[in-house]
């Protein structure tokens, strides 16, 4: 738009009005449509938050507990890597402690940290390797990776059905999308997911 005014502009500066007038008449169009845009983000928006009012609303009307212990256990998140440095279980437990809410967990008694922290370094080898039958402490079963999972709808709704068929893998960088990931994961009672966060 703005390049259109300034053509629109220049056009009557050198004394070219009927290129100045279409400039302009379609730089005031892209404002209309720009105006139409906002609306249609605006409407698409809604629809999100609505589905995800929905989402929200049948995972509350379901019977059974939700498990945060047990998705923070199968979530893992790697600080940056330095040179020459490996990832050690104790630094994933403190990434989780200050970015995901296990603190939380921790003072409410949903876990205890010794716990906690003793089956996360069960999972994590000493170089910064994922022991898979642990982290899913289930029979042997086909693992799926889900690279760049942004929110996890994809990869839950995988993830939920093939259960009992497969283990899935969410791998995304951004922490607040991670905590997306989570939370569906939480709500939809998912067992077969692996949350991997990372940071570039």
């Amino acid at each position: 738009v703005g390049l259109r005014l300034y053509t629109a502009e220049v056009a009557c500066l050198l004394g070219q009005r009927k290129a100045g007038k279409r400039a302009l008449q379609k730089a005031e169009e892209a404002l209309k449509s720009a105006a139409s845009a906002q609306e249609q983000f605006d409407v698409l928006r809604r629809r999100e938050l609505a589905s995800e009012a929905k989402r929200l609303r049948s995972s509350l009307e379901e019977e059974g507990a939700f498990d945060l212990v047990g998705v923070l256990q199968r979530t893992f998140a790697f600080p940056s890597k330095r040179a020459g440095s490996a990832c050690t279980p104790l630094q994933v437990v403190a990434a989780l402690r200050s970015s995901f809410g296990v603190e939380e967990c921790f003072r409410r008694g949903l876990c205890c940290e010794e716990d906690f922290g003793s089956h996360l370094a069960r999972c994590v080898r000493g170089n910064g390797l994922l022991r898979w039958p642990r982290v899913f402490s289930a029979k042997r079963l086909p693992t799926r990776l889900e690279v760049c999972s942004g929110t996890g709808d994809w990869v839950v709704a995988q993830a939920q059905a093939e259960a009992g068929t497969a283990n899935w893998v969410a791998s995304e960088l951004r922490y607040d999308r991670v905590k997306s990931i989570v939370a569906k994961a939480v709500l939809g009672r998912v067992e077969n997911l692996c949350i991997l966060a990372g940071d570039a």
